[in-house]
């Protein structure tokens, strides 16, 4: 229930932004700053205070949990308002590529589970790294989406 509200706050302030041209402006010129300041300094702020609450196990200071808690958020919406700012900069033009992205992405949505579930037991028995084994699927699963979206 905590994530539909958290969806639902991103999704009405998305709609009440979409409504005003002003600040949608002022998104574009601060994009790159936002997201450098999200990944740059304030991520790694965040893994050392997780790297001090994890060994707790739940049971740290407040104020560490209050913490990291609030540069999760931070983060968060940081990264948001300026990858919103970067699409509206770089992507505000006609492109075919995108258009068929972007009409094929409900198609993927709805399909990819199944296929997703599947391609995770097919990797698990192989020794590779998480991260190795999750950018497999992650992009077998496009491209066997992608053109089935035809």
């Amino acid at each position: 229930m905590r994530q539909a509200g958290e969806y639902g706050l991103f999704f009405g302030f998305g709609w009440l932004l979409q409504r005003q041209p002003e600040p949608l402006s002022g998104l574009q010129r601060r994009a790159g700053r936002q997201v450098l300041l999200a990944s740059v300094l304030l991520f790694p702020l965040l893994l050392g205070v997780m790297g001090r609450w994890a060994p707790t196990q739940g049971q740290g200071p407040f104020t560490l949990k209050l913490l990291g808690d609030s540069l999760h958020s931070l983060i968060t919406w940081a990264l948001v308002l300026g990858f919103t700012g970067l699409a509206l900069r770089y992507l505000n033009r006609p492109s075919p590529v995108m258009r068929y992205l972007s009409d094929g992405a409900y198609w993927m949505h709805l399909a990819h589970l199944p296929l997703v579930t599947w391609l995770q037991v097919l990797f698990a028995p192989l020794h590779l790294p998480a991260l190795v084994k999750f950018l497999l699927v992650c992009h077998l699963a496009i491209l066997l989406l992608l053109p089935s979206y035809e």
